[in-house]
């Protein structure tokens, strides 16, 4: 059994970063008169783009991050290390 420890340790490090990558890292509203646009901002660099006027979606659109399941594992080892240090 010793012997896949270590694709099995890699396989719950990618699924986890999967994720960890769609979650919310941030989101900023800009709003003028009946115009608002609204960024979501992922974990994994994503952004999520929706632009409303008068209250009603007018456009949507996905900007794609350039960040790799191996950075995002790195990144989500440095998170957790700085959580155990505060």
């Amino acid at each position: 059994m010793g012997q896949f420890d270590d694709l099995v340790q890699k396989q719950r490090d990618t699924l986890n970063a999967e994720k960890w990558a769609s979650k919310v890292k941030f989101m900023i509203g800009q709003f003028k008169n009946d115009f608002k646009e609204w960024v979501t901002t992922y974990n994994n660099g994503d952004k999520s783009v929706e632009q409303y006027k008068n209250n009603q979606l007018v456009d949507k659109w996905v900007i794609k991050g350039e960040m790799s399941v191996k950075d995002c594992i790195d990144e989500m080892s440095r998170e957790s290390a700085d959580v155990k240090h505060r």
